[in-house]
C-alpha cells in the first residue's frame, strides 16, 4: 500500500483502520473530522473498501469535512451496491449543499422503485436548492 507513515495523512490512515471496529468507529470518525481537508485524500481510498460500514463511515467523515473535492467522490458512491451506503451518500450530499450534485439527486428522485431513496433524494434536493 502507498500509505504515508507521518503527518496528518499518516494519522488519517491510522484512524481509518479503526473504522472497522464497532467500538472505535465513532471516535475515529470524529478524529478524522478534526484533521479537516488534510484527511480527504486518505478518506477517498476506503470508499472502495469491501466492508460496508467502513465505506459508510468514510462517507460520513468526508461529509463533515465539507471540502469541494468531496462531492465528486461521493457522487460515484451513489452506485454502491449497498443501500446503506447509498442512503448515507444522499444524506451527506445534503450536508455539503453542493449544487453540482443536483442532477444525480434528481435522477434518484425521479425513480420511485425505492421509495426511501426517492424520498431522501427529494429532501436533499430541497435542502440544497
Amino acid at each position: 500500500m502507498n500509505w504515508l507513515t507521518g503527518g496528518k495523512q499518516g494519522e488519517a490512515k491510522r484512524l481509518i483502520s479503526k473504522l472497522a471496529n464497532v467500538t472505535l468507529r465513532d471516535h475515529a470518525a470524529q478524529d478524522l473530522f478534526q484533521l479537516g481537508a488534510d484527511a480527504v485524500p486518505s478518506l477517498i481510498e476506503p470508499l472502495s473498501h469491501p466492508e460496508m460500514w467502513i465505506r459508510v463511515q468514510a462517507v460520513k467523515a468526508l461529509g463533515s469535512i465539507k471540502n469541494p473535492r468531496v462531492a465528486s467522490a461521493l457522487l460515484e458512491m451513489l452506485n454502491d451496491p449497498e443501500r446503506e451506503v447509498q442512503k448515507q451518500v444522499i444524506l451527506t450530499l445534503g450536508e455539503l449543499k453542493d449544487a453540482r450534485t443536483l442532477p444525480a439527486l434528481q435522477e434518484i428522485a425521479s425513480q420511485r422503485a425505492d421509495r426511501e431513496l426517492h424520498t431522501l433524494a427529494k429532501d436533499t434536493i430541497n435542502k440544497i436548492s
